[in-house]
């Protein structure tokens, strides 16, 4: 995508041009024009910025291809993934990839040519990774300045109705603080993959656009030549707060103490009615009242205890969140509710949660009289 080919020649093509903008964006474009605003928050006082992230940009160009090819909405992250796999394995398999005649391939080409770099892997990746933070930097504009300005009037009933006292963002904007949490100042929040900011500039800029780990042996460990682009490898290294792991981990402490103490309540009860009915006392052995007496303790120490909630809302449960999402949902001491907005959704969802957690723990986890994870359907205020 050439940013002049998409400006045109004044603000009024930019606006009228730019595909990946919906309407209300344009609307909120139009207004600031109209309105005469031209300072640092306006997009379009942004415009040699977007002109130096957007022009001979591989993955914006990239994207915006497989839009036309495909369905309008894409997943960055799997299209990330499907070109750096492709990369990955023809190394693996000691193609010479200029002379195999690959789309993906003679694309990176011409990237090179346009900054002048010679064509090998190092160049590529390099060239890769700056267009990825270029385009990183892109959404954040976009995130900061024109979503962030969308009024939001329709609320889903469920999502309000709820109380949490953590929450976290898959997202990079902050949707939920604005439009529910304002009731709880109490909340903690985790902005898992950065949260946009408009009044950064490219090098500081923490959002996290990236891959998941596929590499399933020792690769992991020793072959770090695509990790930049790894999403566990960007959260550390744009140091976001990751408190999420922290509750994760409280939540299997909780299981673990838990657990313990039912064990302890059983074995303990079970001890004493075997010496209590030993043949040297007088009474008999009654085990209904052993086990009415044994599920009265049982359920005051499950009241006690209750089990950990977690609602997951605007989720695909793709697999590049496949490590935040299992340490979450995959312990007995957690109940999960998943929301949907449609039977399409549900179905997609359905797929993605089997490839999450797998189809054993899924057929466990969402069957029987009390599944601890279940799907609703959402509806607005």
């Amino acid at each position: 995508m050439n940013f002049d080919q998409v400006a045109g020649k004044d603000e009024g093509a930019f606006y009228d041009s730019l595909s990946f903008l919906d309407y209300k964006i344009s609307d909120k474009i139009s207004e600031n024009i109209k309105a005469g605003k031209n300072d640092n928050e306006n997009l379009l006082a942004q415009l040699p910025v977007w002109k130096s992230l957007l022009n001979n940009n591989f993955w914006l160009d990239y994207f915006e291809k497989q839009s036309i090819h495909g369905e309008k909405w894409i997943d960055f992250e799997e299209e990330i993934q499907a070109v750096i796999k492709r990369i990955d394995n023809a190394i693996e398999n000691k193609i010479l990839l200029k002379s195999i005649g690959n789309p993906i391939f003679d694309r990176c080409n011409s990237y090179l040519v346009a900054r002048k770099y010679s064509f090998n892997i190092g160049n590529i990746i390099r060239m890769l990774l700056e267009d990825l933070s270029k385009t990183r930097r892109a959404l954040e504009l976009y995130l900061s300045l024109c979503i962030n300005e969308i009024k939001i009037d329709d609320r889903l009933t469920e999502i309000a109705n709820l109380n949490p006292t953590k929450v976290i963002s898959f997202n990079y904007t902050n949707t939920y603080e604005r439009v529910y949490g304002k009731r709880n100042a109490l909340i903690e929040y985790d902005y898992l993959h950065g949260k946009a900011d408009a009044s950064r500039n490219l090098e500081n800029n923490d959002i996290v656009l990236g891959i998941d780990e596929y590499y399933h042996d020792d690769r992991k460990d020793n072959d770090l030549r695509f990790v930049e682009f790894k999403k566990y490898y960007q959260r550390q290294l744009f140091n976001c707060k990751r408190l999420s792991d922290d509750w994760a981990f409280k939540i299997k402490q909780d299981a673990e103490y838990e657990k313990k103490a039912r064990d302890f309540l059983y074995n303990d009860e079970i001890e004493y009615e075997l010496i209590n009915n030993s043949p040297i006392s007088d009474e008999r052995y009654n085990y209904e009242d052993f086990e009415k007496s044994l599920r009265k303790k049982v359920k005051i120490f499950e009241d006690n205890h209750p089990k950990h909630e977690i609602f997951i809302y605007g989720h695909s449960l793709g697999v590049t969140d496949r490590d935040i999402l299992r340490k979450l949902i995959l312990n007995e001491n957690v109940n999960t509710t998943i929301y949907y907005h449609s039977r399409k959704s549900y179905a997609d969802q359905l797929k993605n949660l089997i490839r999450v957690i797998g189809q054993n723990e899924f057929i466990v986890r969402t069957g029987g009289e009390h599944p601890n994870i279940r799907f609703i359907q959402t509806k607005t205020v």
